[in-house]
């Protein structure tokens, strides 16, 4: 697989990560109620500054013009991934002002008390299995996949090319 840079504006400030995030391993084993609060507060923080509407839109222009001009002449497709499934959705509706509706999906668990922002990507069995199908054939719809988790493991499509991570993950 080849890899690439976004540009240093796409890119998450190295120091802010290393702050929000790389302090949360230290956080393994807490007990102190308090203190664990503090490290969740810094997860929360990470999460928000990843799901920043601004950036996202930045993300997801370069995203579509790359898809455009790289990974789609080659005959490839791409795995969009987002730190959760909220910013699937966003990820999903910045994309569509960009590349036409179809072009991308968005393939997500379902939890029961999902807000409608997020059921209107849930997929029943058959739709998710349509989903992924057409997936794997070169000529049909999607071309890129929004993902989060779920099809990160044991996922296999030939077409597959390109994954997009849009949050850092040491």
């Amino acid at each position: 697989m080849h890899y690439s840079l976004a540009p240093n504006e796409l890119r998450v400030d190295r120091e802010t990560l290393e702050h929000e995030f790389l302090n949360l391993v230290e956080a393994e084993g807490v007990s102190d109620v308090e203190e664990l609060d503090r490290v969740l507060e810094k997860a929360v923080n990470l999460k928000n500054m990843l799901k920043n509407r601004d950036r996202i839109e930045k993300i997801a222009k370069f995203v579509a013009n790359h898809f455009r001009t790289v990974i789609e002449p080659m005959g490839y497709k791409a795995f969009m991934v987002a730190v959760d499934r909220e910013a699937c959705a966003f990820y999903k509706e910045a994309l569509d002002r960009y590349l036409p509706t179809k072009y991308s999906a968005v393939v997500i668990s379902k939890n029961y008390n999902d807000p409608p922002e997020l059921a209107k990507y849930h997929l029943t069995e058959e739709q998710e299995e349509q989903v992924r199908k057409a997936f794997r054939n070169p000529d049909s719809l999607p071309k890129i996949l929004i993902v989060t988790e779920k099809l990160l493991t044991g996922y296999d499509a030939p077409i597959l090319y390109c994954v997009i991570t849009c949050y850092y993950k040491p």
